[in-house]
């Protein structure tokens, strides 16, 4: 059997080919800049002028060494939707929706000479324009991969929410972003998504429930059971991890904490992840005992997870967050929406409340902070959860299934 992997962007896709290769599989991956040990410098200069201190951890996770001879670069894109994102953010001349379609279909046109004599093209939603059609010409079948809920439910559950404090959603409408995501699922074979949840959104929309299928992202290892200790003194520890936004819901929480603080319940909340284009929501708030402490590498995430008492991510809208698999992998007890699509048991493996209410959050935290027992069941059950079921290895051995039945199908 051979893959191609395409992926502009996410890492998600490049250890999927890495835990494929480990299987025995022929991989071959196309993404963006793969850059060598000689290219220090310009990584360095890219961490600077996007002012992104880590850039450089996630770009040494794009060479994974079982793949070092089978990746294919597409540099200019990389380089070219980086200067348009800096130009974006510094000058406001272009819009971030423009330079990101601008990049996305130089991505598509850039891949497409490494696009040959596979069995199956397994491309990210958004980065197979000109290069799908390419290998469909050439016989191959066709994966679409996306890794979050389908436009048209983003549209309806984020619009309301910013013209309720006056914004304008950015991918409201049938706008090109939006459609190279929906052309791409238009032409595959099968659309490959992270979460029960997104495979909903998709099929709301029409699409054949056959043609979606389900593969959960693994987690690693040495996430595992972190948290030994349920007991607190003093203050609750409350975790939040990722890029702390609208979407995730950055509101709801923040408005949970004034609650607790109205209720004059003892806390401490800590955000771990990026946190800048949320200011003036934090602004408007002022919770005093809120902690924000940037973006961290995963080594050093381990402490928090550990040391945390509970894990809060209300989000409006995901795939399935990697933050609160790692969470649940640690042991966190967590309190999260359906719409994250963590694979929560309700009150057996985590707590989930509904999407935008403070109510429930609130009360969940309370009911939490109040039972070492219940902290203890779900922090244990979440981490068997994720131990037993969602490893890289499984995941690889998912990906390897639904292969081998597009192959022996008549699909395409």
């Amino acid at each position: 059997m051979k893959t191609i992997i395409s992926t502009f962007g996410p890492l998600h896709l490049v250890k999927t080919a890495s835990s494929l290769k480990n299987k025995g599989v022929e991989v071959t991956l196309i993404q963006g800049w793969s850059p060598k040990p000689l290219n220090k410098y310009i990584e360095k200069i890219f961490s600077i002028l996007s002012g992104r201190k880590y850039l450089n951890n996630a770009f040494l996770k794009r060479r994974p060494v079982e793949l070092s001879s089978n990746i294919k670069q597409c540099s200019f894109s990389e380089f070219l939707i980086w200067f348009l994102f800096i130009l974006h953010e510094k000058t406001k001349i272009i819009s971030y929706k423009t330079a990101a379609i601008i990049g996305w279909k130089l991505y598509g046109i850039e891949s497409c000479r490494y696009v040959s004599n596979a069995d199956i093209f397994h491309v990210r939603a958004g980065g197979g324009c000109y290069s799908i059609k390419k290998a469909k010409k050439m016989g191959m079948k066709i994966i679409v991969d996306h890794s979050l809920a389908h436009p048209e439910f983003l549209r309806k559950q984020l619009t309301p929410e910013y013209e309720r404090i006056g914004l304008t959603y950015d991918n409201s409408g049938p706008d090109a972003l939006s459609s190279l995501f929906v052309k791409n699922m238009q032409e595959a074979d099968v659309i490959l998504v992270n979460s029960s949840f997104v495979k909903e959104t998709i099929i709301n929309e029409g699409v054949e429930p056959e043609k979606v299928k389900v593969a959960y992202l693994g987690v690693r290892e040495d996430f595992f059971s972190l948290k030994k200790e349920y007991t607190y003194n003093g203050k609750i520890k409350i975790l939040f991890t990722g890029a702390f936004n609208f979407r995730k819901g950055a509101e709801y929480i923040l408005k949970s904490l004034a609650e607790l603080n109205r209720r004059e319940i003892e806390y401490e909340m800590i955000v771990v992840g990026t946190y800048e284009s949320s200011t003036s929501l934090i602004c408007k708030y002022n919770i005093s005992n809120i902690k924000f402490i940037g973006h961290l590498p995963q080594d050093q995430l381990k402490e928090y997870l550990k040391t945390s008492d509970i894990y809060l991510f209300p989000s409006l809208a995901e795939g399935c967050a990697s933050s609160g698999m790692e969470a649940m992998a640690a042991g966190l007890p967590v309190i999260a929406t359906y719409e994250s699509g963590l694979p929560i048991n309700n009150d057996a493996n985590g707590l989930l409340v509904s999407s935008k209410s403070v109510d429930e959050i609130v009360n969940a935290i309370i009911l939490l902070k109040d039972n070492l027992q219940m902290r203890s069941n779900l922090g244990i059950n979440a981490a068997a959860t994720i131990k037993s079921t969602y490893t890289w290895s499984g995941y690889a051995e998912n990906i390897l299934k639904i292969y081998s039945e597009l192959l022996t199908s008549n699909i395409g």
